[in-house]
């Protein structure tokens, strides 16, 4: 979705720029869309499940990024301050997260696709975990295709 989007951009833009008014609003809707699915609101996309999305997945997060929203002043941190509302920053992390990784390959090129492609690899293993509430290792493509 994050790189549709930001093709979207890129071609709608006379000269393939990428504007960062029309990244940031990508950025909002998709950290939207994001939030929508992990409160459980989007059962047509995943199935909610009972005790986690929402607040057990808002308690998980505030875990996680308990010193990020130490660094935030009062009348930020006001509206993070319910466990169900601390999905929306988890899901701007997130975002944060995909578009570094995103601008950092794009910067190096074809140099180092392995790299690259086990960086984006991490993310998802890491954000997998934290959004499941699970350390089950990703399957890989090979072991996919054998159940398929």
């Amino acid at each position: 979705m994050y790189v549709d989007s930001i093709d979207r951009i890129a071609s709608e833009s006379p000269e393939g720029e990428l504007e960062p008014e029309k990244m940031a609003a990508a950025d909002v809707t998709l950290a939207d869309f994001l939030d929508s699915i992990f409160r459980g609101m989007r059962p047509e996309v995943a199935v909610p499940v009972p005790g986690w999305n929402g607040e057990g997945l808002g308690r998980r997060l505030r875990v996680e990024f308990a010193m990020k929203l130490l660094t935030l002043d009062a009348r930020d941190a006001e509206l993070f301050e319910d466990d169900e509302n601390i999905v929306y920053f988890g899901m701007i992390e997130f975002v944060s997260e995909v578009q570094g990784v995103f601008f950092d390959c794009l910067e190096q090129g074809s140099q180092s696709l392995e790299s690259q492609g086990r960086r984006v690899h991490e993310i998802c293993a890491r954000w997998s975990a934290l959004l499941s509430n699970s350390s089950e290792p990703l399957p890989d493509a090979a072991a996919s295709a054998a159940v398929f």
